[in-house]
């Protein structure tokens, strides 16, 4: 009996370690990145499609070097303001063109995460189509202009330009009817490129591949995309016990209106209920 009564307890404490070793994994999880959203990553792949992968090195291109879409002059404008990238690539001291080559596909995706994705909060952007042209614009205007596109697009949306994305932008932003916006933005963005090239005749060689890339913004018909909600899996792990819960990574539906409801079973009561409507 004694024996039996050992190995209970033995049993007892194997489980109570298997609990508290599964508590601590989810822990972790819960409070570890998980790297970029779905809407990022599928960005940053429409993106490199844009801007191609290749380094270049044209000397009629005002940017400088060029890789992945990063110039040397954009990279090094940035650099100087920031200590958070790798810059000195290759040791010697400064940055030069042979820096822009050796730059990565990581380097690139953190860079335009950074200065592009996460300038415009375009997280809090409810439709990625509407994401994907706003970021783009800046993406495509160079270093130096992104205050001055902003107050474009608050033009646009009605909204005090003053060049900076708070919340009263993205609440016009995410009220604003997705195609009509992207219309909007593709006209101004058109005439934009009217003006540099008014400006100085010489930027007319890119003049067809700017207006390719413009046009090519679409939103297909009567189709919404819901952003990837990774901070709803932080939240539950807060308050719900540490339960898992799947985040949503993204839903179409093919009405212009709908409704998309989900229960999330994740605590003993269930306790609740996740409910998006979009138009």
């Amino acid at each position: 009996m004694g024996n039996y009564s050992g190995a209970v307890s033995i049993n007892k404490k194997f489980i109570d370690m298997k609990k508290l070793l599964s508590s601590i994994a989810l822990f972790l999880i819960c409070f570890t990145s998980f790297g970029y959203s779905e809407n990022y990553e599928k960005f940053f792949v429409s993106l490199l499609k844009r801007e191609g992968k290749a380094f270049t090195y044209a000397l009629y291109d005002r940017g400088g070097a060029t890789k992945f879409g990063i110039t040397q002059g954009t990279f090094t404008d940035v650099c100087n303001r920031k200590t958070i990238y790798v810059c000195d690539k290759d040791g010697d001291g400064k940055i030069t063109s042979n820096d822009i080559r050796l730059l990565t596909p990581n380097d690139a995706k953190e860079f335009y995460y950074n200065e592009f994705w996460g300038y415009w909060k375009a997280e809090q952007i409810n439709d990625y189509g509407v994401a994907d042209i706003l970021v783009d614009y800046l993406v495509n205007s160079g270093a130096g202009r992104n205050l001055s596109n902003i107050k474009r697009i608050q033009r646009i949306l009605g909204v005090t330009p003053d060049g900076i994305i708070g919340p009263g932008t993205l609440r016009a932003i995410n009220s604003y009817p997705p195609r009509e916006l992207v219309s909007k933005i593709k006209q101004a963005r058109l005439s934009h490129i009217t003006a540099i090239i008014k400006n100085d005749p010489t930027q007319q060689k890119w003049e067809r591949g700017w207006k390719i890339r413009i046009n090519s913004f679409t939103l297909k018909h009567n189709e919404t995309i819901i952003e990837n909600l990774h901070w709803n899996f932080h939240y539950f792990c807060i308050s719900n016990s540490f339960y898992y819960l799947p985040h949503v990574q993204s839903w179409r539906e093919n009405r212009q209106d709908f409704t998309y409801q989900r229960h999330f079973n994740s605590s003993k009561e269930g306790f609740n209920l996740l409910r998006y409507t979009l138009s």
